[in-house]
């Protein structure tokens, strides 16, 4: 069932964030290679999603799935969408001191 989080970036419940059961998660690993821009789509939904959900070990899990978009978009000589993303990233969560730790400490 879609649903919408604080943001009001909808979303399909899954069993859980951490890839537990997430089948969205599962879809896009196995679209890396056949599907790069709707694993990057999906790794986006999921990593937004824990983002709004706060707390610091919420950030980690989301670092793990920007990670894997950067990788895919360097794969596909896609730079600039990667920096314009996480800029734009960085920009809407410009308050949230603990996740541009987060994102530091992943050399994001």
């Amino acid at each position: 069932m879609a649903k919408k989080d604080s943001r009001g970036t909808t979303y399909n419940d899954g069993y859980g964030y951490y890839g537990f059961g997430d089948i969205a998660l599962e879809v896009a690993r196995a679209a890396e290679e056949t599907r790069p821009h709707e694993a990057i789509e999906l790794y986006r939904q999921s990593a937004e999603r824990l983002i709004a959900l706060r707390d610091r070990k919420n950030y980690q899990a989301a670092c793990k799935y920007l990670a894997k978009m950067r990788e895919l978009y360097e794969k596909l000589g896609e730079h600039e969408a990667w920096k314009s993303y996480v800029t734009a990233l960085r920009e809407q969560n410009r308050n949230l001191r603990a996740l541009k730790e987060e994102l530091v400490k992943a050399g994001l």
